[in-house]
């Protein structure tokens, strides 16, 4: 009785009670500056964003620079590993012919190898200085180009001629076909084009096989001359076909690489087609040897002399 005496009294001290007092549950409050925060807050999202990227895209470049940077500083120094060998080694040979030669008494059998050691061991470092001189001087335009008519079968022979002394007991067959076009170019810088050509020919190729020299008149352009020269070698893998003829760039550019050169041979083949109005190009099986190929634009009317500017070798 008691306790619903009591529940009776409460109930009607909470029906007098205003509204207010009974409903206890706060109320959200809402601020009115939100609105004008939003532009603020999506600005700054947007610029640290954009800083973001800025930053990354930058970051990726000097990484690509430093990359860059560490392989041409490699290919120099491969480079000039390469050369230093290619001078150091006749130079060796001639020192030691020298010396054994002075400081004692040798038979005239003996005598004679050891000056055709010496001569081809003088032969080699004249070819090599001889190429990076002209190389250089044709990239810094220091050397003019005369252009005159050559007959390439002529060239062809006398190639043949010079590469077989210099490789004993190698065959070099020389093809000509009929009425071949002539040449309109400097003949000092087309026979060590042509010669370059041969001698990578014999380089690659295995002992015994026979290097060719093809000339033609190029089939797809009237006028034309070509000039082709084939191995049965090693051959050159399509991956590897383009770099070859870049600068200082060997398949095997290691100290103990099978094949000697500098890596300026096929670069200086493509610079004097390039400045005859030619090209240059490769056709080659891995295993089954390469045909490289001089092409020749029709010979002018006259003679003409080609003045280079000089250009900045970077």
């Amino acid at each position: 009785q008691q306790r619903r005496t009591r529940g009776r009294a409460n109930r009607a001290r909470y029906a007098e009670a205003p509204a207010a007092r009974r409903l206890s549950v706060p109320r959200p409050v809402r601020s009115s500056s939100g609105p004008a925060l939003l532009p603020v807050i999506v600005a700054a999202v947007l610029s640290a964003g954009i800083a973001w990227i800025v930053a990354t895209r930058r970051r990726r470049r000097v990484e690509r620079a430093a990359a860059e940077a560490s392989l041409e500083a490699s290919r120099v120094k491969d480079a000039l590993t390469n050369v230093k060998h290619e001078i150091g080694t006749p130079v060796t040979s001639i020192l030691l012919a020298a010396r054994i030669l002075s400081s004692r008494k040798i038979s005239a059998a003996e005598r004679g190898k050891i000056v055709g050691k010496l001569t081809d061991s003088a032969l080699r470092l004249e070819r090599t200085v001889d190429l990076l001189v002209t190389y250089a001087a044709l990239r810094g335009g220091a050397r003019a180009v005369s252009k005159a008519h050559l007959d390439p079968a002529s060239l062809a022979q006398a190639s043949a001629r010079r590469l077989g002394e210099l490789h004993p007991g190698r065959r070099i067959v020389v093809r000509a076909g009929e009425s071949v076009p002539a040449v309109a170019g400097d003949a000092s810088l087309v026979r060590a084009a042509l010669d370059q050509l041969v001698d990578n020919a014999l380089k690659f190729s295995r002992s015994g096989e026979a290097v060719e020299i093809a000339v033609r008149a190029a089939p797809s352009s009237p006028g034309s001359c070509e000039i082709a020269v084939r191995d049965r070698g090693i051959g050159i893998a399509p991956a590897d076909q383009a770099r070859i003829f870049d600068e200082y760039d060997q398949l095997d550019g290691s100290a103990t690489r099978e094949f000697g050169g500098v890596g300026l041979g096929l670069a200086f083949v493509r610079e004097v087609a390039g400045l005859h109005g030619g090209h240059v190009e490769v056709r080659s099986v891995p295993g089954a040897g390469s045909t490289f190929v001089l092409r020749f634009p029709p010979a002018s009317s006259r003679p003409v002399v080609v003045r280079m500017r000089k250009r900045r070798v970077a």
